[in-house]
């Protein structure tokens, strides 16, 4: 069975009409769900409300291969 992430981009990718094959559907699914993760922790920092935490996060020069939780 697919996981919740690979069904959102299979039916969103029929929404917009933008034909995905089963691999694409689940890389897409696979970078979506590392930016979830990563987007939970940077939001789970305490930080000043004038810090705004695009400007904080620098994604790296090289692809590295993380963790799913």
């Amino acid at each position: 069975m697919k996981n919740a992430m690979t069904q959102y981009v299979a039916v969103v990718s029929k929404a917009i009409e933008l034909e995905l094959s089963d691999e694409q559907i689940e890389r897409v699914a696979m970078h979506l769900d590392r930016t979830r993760l990563l987007s939970k922790d940077l939001m789970s920092l305490k930080l000043p409300a004038e810090l705004e935490l695009v400007e904080i996060y620098a994604p790296s020069d090289y692809p590295i291969d993380l963790p799913t939780r």
